[in-house]
C-alpha cells in the first residue's frame, strides 16, 4: 500500500506555523528584553515606553500622588513612571502636604527620600523635657542625639532620642568654683573639648565621653594663649588651634604641636580638613587632611578680603571662598576638585555635610541655595537675617533669625520651615522625629509625627 503523500498546503501550513512560532518566540524576547531595560506596554499610546523606576520614603508614611492623581501606593512605595516631566507628592492626614516636580529618566533608579512631613500644627504636642534654669551653658551635638548642660561642679550629657532625661547618658566633674563657658562637640559625638573659667583664670579640656567613666584631659599648659577651634580627626583626635594668622594642631593623647601655618588670613574647617588662604599664595587655597599638606588651585588668583566655608562634615569636602564680592566653590576639593562661580552670592553661610547644597546670600540680604548636583541656583525666602545655621543631615538646617529658630527642610528648589518664635535655640534630632528647642529656661520636645 502506497503511503499518503502531503499536500502542497500541508507543507505551507507547517512553514507557516513555524514562521509564526520563530516571530512569537522573537517578539516575546524583545518584549521581555525590553521589559528588562525600563520600557512598559501602553495601551494609551499603543506601544512601549520607556520608563524610569523611583523609590519613595517618607517620616511619617503617606499616599503617593503623581501628577495630581491618587497612585494607590503608601510609601515606601516602588513606582515605574513614565520618563519625562512628573509631579510627585506625599500626602498624609493632619499633616502639610509635600510636593516637588522631577525628571523621570528612562531606565534609571532614583530615590525619593524625605525623612519626615510636618503636622499642621506643629505646636500641638509640644511638651517639657528638661529644665535648664541651673545651666551656666548647653550645647547640642551635631546630629542633635546629645546635649551636654553645664551645672555647678558637673557637666551632664542627655541622649535626646531616648527621653530619658532622669537618667543622665554620661557625667563629668567640673571645679564646683568654675563656670563652664564653651563646649565643643566632635563630628563622632564621642569627645567633648570645653573651657572653664574659675577667678579669671582659663582651663580647657577634653572628655572621652564613648567610655562609662569618660577620661579628661587637662590641655591647659599646651593651649596658652591660642584658641582652640575644633576637633580635627586623622588617626587620633586634634585639636586646632589659631592665634594672629597662626595654626596648629595639638594632639590630644601625647600633647604634642603641629605647625600648619604662621600666615593664614581666613581658614575653616571640618572634622578630617583644614582648609586656609595664605595672602602671598594667591593662585591657591592651603589643605591638611590624612596628614598631609595639600594645594587646592583655583583658577582666578585669589586677591584682598576671603571668608571660606567648608562642607560640614568629612563625608565630602566642597570648600566655597568669597573675595571682593565674587564667590566660588570648589567641588570635592581634596580629590577630583572643579571650581563653579556663584554669580548672585556675595557671601556664603554654609555648605551642607554632603557637600551638595551651599547656602548663601546677596549684598541686599536675600538669600540663595546652589544645588551643586543640579547646577541650579534657588531664592531662599525668609522673613528675617539668619544669625546662626546648623545643619541637621544633609538638607535640614536649623537657622535663628530675629523673629524666631527656623527649622527648615530643604531639597532641590523644595523649601518648608517650621518657625519655633519664642525658642533661642532647636535642634532636628538624628531620625526626623522630633524638634528639640529651648524657651527661656526650658528644653522643651516636639514630636514630628
Amino acid at each position: 500500500m502506497l503511503g499518503h503523500r502531503p499536500s502542497f498546503r500541508h507543507y505551507l501550513r507547517v512553514i507557516v506555523t513555524y514562521v509564526f512560532l520563530l516571530t512569537a518566540v522573537a517578539g516575546g524576547t524583545y518584549f521581555v528584553i525590553q521589559l528588562a531595560q525600563g520600557y512598559q506596554l501602553n495601551l494609551n499610546q499603543q506601544g512601549l515606553v520607556l520608563t524610569g523606576l523611583i523609590r519613595f520614603e517618607s517620616n511619617p508614611d503617606a499616599t503617593v500622588i503623581i501628577d495630581g492623581k491618587n497612585s494607590g501606593e503608601q510609601t515606601p512605595a516602588r513606582l515605574s513612571l513614565v520618563e519625562g516631566d512628573r509631579q510627585i507628592a506625599l500626602e498624609q492626614d493632619g499633616f502639610q502636604r509635600w510636593s516637588r516636580d522631577i525628571i523621570v529618566d528612562g531606565g534609571s533608579v532614583n530615590w525619593i527620600t524625605y525623612p519626615f512631613l510636618i503636622p499642621f500644627d506643629v505646636e500641638a504636642g509640644t511638651e517639657p523635657a528638661l529644665a535648664l534654669d541651673e545651666a551656666d551653658r548647653y550645647s547640642f551635638d551635631q546630629t542633635g542625639s546629645l546635649l551636654a548642660v553645664a551645672e555647678t561642679g558637673r557637666i551632664v550629657i542627655y541622649q535626646l532620642q531616648s527621653g530619658e532625661f532622669d537618667q543622665p547618658y554620661r557625667q563629668l566633674n567640673v571645679v564646683t568654683e568654675s563656670i563652664v563657658d564653651q563646649i565643643l562637640w566632635a563630628e563622632s559625638s564621642e569627645q567633648l573639648l570645653y573651657k572653664t573659667i574659675q577667678n579669671g583664670d582659663v582651663s580647657w579640656f577634653v572628655a572621652d565621653i564613648s567610655e562609662l567613666n569618660p577620661e579628661i584631659v587637662n590641655l591647659t599648659g599646651e593651649i596658652g594663649s591660642f584658641r582652640p577651634q575644633g576637633f580635627v580627626v586623622d588617626v587620633e583626635p586634634k585639636i586646632l588651634l589659631s592665634r594672629e594668622g597662626q595654626l596648629w594642631l595639638l594632639s590630644v593623647e601625647d600633647k604634642t604641636l603641629q605647625l600648619l601655618t604662621r600666615q593664614a588670613d581666613a581658614f575653616t574647617l571640618n572634622n578630617s580638613a583644614v582648609v586656609w588662604h595664605e595672602a602671598d599664595e594667591s593662585e591657591s587655597l592651603q589643605a591638611w587632611s590624612n596628614n598631609e599638606r595639600v594645594l587646592i588651585p583655583v583658577l582666578n588668583d585669589i586677591e584682598g578680603s576671603v571668608e571660606l566655608a567648608l562642607s560640614s562634615f568629612s563625608n565630602q569636602t566642597s570648600v566655597a571662598y568669597t573675595q571682593s564680592g565674587s564667590t566660588k566653590v570648589i567641588i570635592d576639593a581634596l580629590s577630583a576638585p572643579f571650581e563653579r562661580e556663584l554669580n548672585q552670592f556675595s557671601s556664603v553661610t554654609s555648605i551642607s555635610p554632603d557637600g551638595r547644597f551651599v547656602l548663601g546670600s546677596s549684598d541686599d540680604g536675600s538669600y540663595f541655595v546652589h544645588d551643586i548636583e543640579q547646577n541650579q541656583t534657588y531664592n531662599f525666602a525668609l522673613v528675617d537675617q539668619l544669625s546662626t545655621l546648623k545643619w541637621s543631615g544633609t538638607h535640614h538646617f536649623v537657622a535663628r533669625g530675629d523673629s524666631g529658630v527656623y527649622v527648615v527642610d530643604y531639597e532641590g528648589s523644595n523649601q518648608r520651615r517650621i518657625n519655633f518664635e519664642q525658642a533661642n535655640s532647636a535642634v532636628l534630632n538624628a531620625q526626623k522625629t522630633a524638634v528639640f528647642s529651648v524657651v527661656d529656661e526650658q528644653l522643651l520636645i516636639t514630636p514630628l509625627r
